[in-house]
């Protein structure tokens, strides 16, 4: 088991998080960029980043420490499946391996996933409206 980072090491990751997100040209870019810190623990070994759509589909956006062929496994899922209502219900959840066959993710080049968790992040996008 992993030791867990000092106040100091996680201020430090946190004033670089923000740092990057304020160099971010867009929302993909921002998330990607979140994505990266979160790697950076030293338990997490891979994850993605998913968009909800306006249909409650979701697409992966961003994904680091997987292979190309899981990454095309899991590039979509549409909005009728288990892993867009998991997202919908918006908490955080975790599942360990024996529970990870339910939700049917595949296997990567290096083996089976061992643990699995869903973090739901809210991003608002503000409209701007026009008026001519």
């Amino acid at each position: 088991m992993s030791t867990p980072p000092s106040a100091d090491d996680f201020l430090a990751m946190l004033r670089d998080l923000l740092l990057d997100l304020a160099r971010a040209s867009g929302l993909e870019a921002g998330l990607a960029r979140i994505l990266d810190a979160a790697l950076t623990c030293p338990a997490i070994d891979c994850g993605g980043v998913y968009l909800l759509d306006g249909t409650g589909a979701l697409k992966l956006v961003s994904a680091r420490g997987v292979d190309a062929a899981f990454a095309d496994q899991v590039q979509s899922y549409p909005a009728d499946s288990l892993q867009a209502a998991i997202v919908r219900e918006g908490r955080n959840r975790s599942w360990g391996r024996a529970e990870i066959e339910v939700l049917g993710l595949p296997a990567t080049a290096d083996g089976p996933i061992r643990a699995f968790a869903a973090l739901p992040i809210y991003v608002h996008v503000p409209r701007f409206y026009a008026e001519v």
